[in-house]
């Protein structure tokens, strides 16, 4: 999770979480996917479902375990650079 320092460097409101994708597991079906679908490393995720979230990185992955189900899309909102990317991830097994 970005601090709140980091935060304001990117100009992102300290209020909203942001968190920075520091390693996609290519060993495993689902970092593949993710990274084919457009994650990379270094993004930074601030909206999850177009609306920004208040979840650190254990509460972020779990809030995704339970809302989401393999076969369903994650849609994610990274800033990479100084650009706001939209990311359709689709969830594998």
């Amino acid at each position: 999770e970005l601090t709140a320092e980091g935060k304001s460097k990117l100009g992102l409101p300290a209020t909203e979480s942001a968190l920075e994708v520091r390693w996609i597991n290519m060993d495993g079906a689902g970092g593949r996917q993710a990274f084919a679908d457009g994650l990379r490393e270094g993004d930074i995720i601030v909206a999850l479902a177009e609306k920004p979230f208040h979840l650190n990185t254990k509460q972020f992955n779990a809030h995704i375990k339970l809302n989401y189900t393999v076969g369903e899309s994650l849609p994610l909102t990274v800033l990479r650079g100084a650009e706001r990317v939209d990311l359709t991830i689709h969830l594998v097994e």
